[in-house]
C-alpha cells in the first residue's frame, strides 16, 4: 500500500494528465472528458474481502448491483442499473409513518 500510495500514485496521475492533454481535443476536455486508468486492481482484495466490500456498496446505494457484477467479471442482471438502499433508514420525523399514508420525502402526506 505504501509503494502504491508514495511511488505508483504520483506516476500514474502524471501519465494521466499528460494523456489527456495530447490525446483528447481542447473541447472534450472543456466538456469534462479526462484520462483515467483503474488501479483498483493493485487494490485487490482476497474474493471475500471484496465480495463483502461490492455487498455493503449496493446495499447502502453506494454502487449499482451491475457495477459490482462488472467488477467481477459477471454479465450485467435485469434491474442492476438501479440504486438500491435498505428500506430501514428513514429520517427520524417519518418513524412510524411507514405503516399508515404515503408520506412525500418532505414528510407531509400525499
Amino acid at each position: 500500500m505504501a509503494f502504491y500510495v508514495d511511488t505508483i500514485l504520483f506516476i500514474v496521475k502524471q501519465y494521466e494528465e499528460e494523456i489527456t492533454y495530447k490525446l483528447l481535443s481542447q473541447k472534450l476536455i472543456d466538456s469534462g472528458y479526462y484520462w483515467r486508468f483503474n488501479v483498483n486492481v493493485i487494490l485487490r482484495a482476497d474474493s471475500k474481502t471484496q465480495m463483502e466490500s461490492l455487498a455493503i456498496g449496493v446495499n447502502n446505494g453506494i454502487i449499482k448491483p451491475d457495477e459490482a457484477r462488472n467488477e467481477l467479471d459477471r454479465p450485467i442482471a435485469d434491474g442492476g442499473d438501479r440504486l438500491y438502499a435498505n428500506g430501514n433508514y428513514i429520517p427520524l420525523t417519518l418513524a412510524g409513518k411507514q405503516y399508515g399514508a404515503v408520506v412525500d420525502s418532505e414528510g407531509g402526506e400525499e
